[in-house]
């Protein structure tokens, strides 16, 4: 019997933690890895990528491609820009999530 593979889809992973993340599963099998990016372009095979920029897209992304599970490390982590830029940080910290 095939088992049909675990969908993850990865929020922030041009991050630390995200990047260890995609480093260390990447290849395993039954385990296909979803990175949702938006600018930071990452060079790894065996990864599907989509543009996260779009609220529609992502929703339509997630029912298409069976996501199983969503890991969220994106946030904007630069207490001063935080400061500065409330409306940037509430979006990125809080609303995506």
């Amino acid at each position: 019997m095939i088992k049909k593979p675990i969908n993850i889809l990865v929020f922030g992973c041009s991050g630390l933690l995200g990047k260890c993340l995609i480093d260390y599963y990447q290849y395993k099998k039954n385990l296909q890895i979803h990175v949702a990016i938006n600018r930071t372009k990452i060079n790894k095979k065996n990864l599907k990528f989509v543009d996260v920029r779009k609220k529609n897209l992502i929703t339509s992304y997630i029912k298409k491609n069976c996501i199983d599970m969503i890991i969220n490390f994106a946030a904007l982590t630069n207490l001063e820009l935080c400061e500065k830029n409330i409306i940037l940080s509430k979006k990125l910290n809080s609303i995506i999530s």
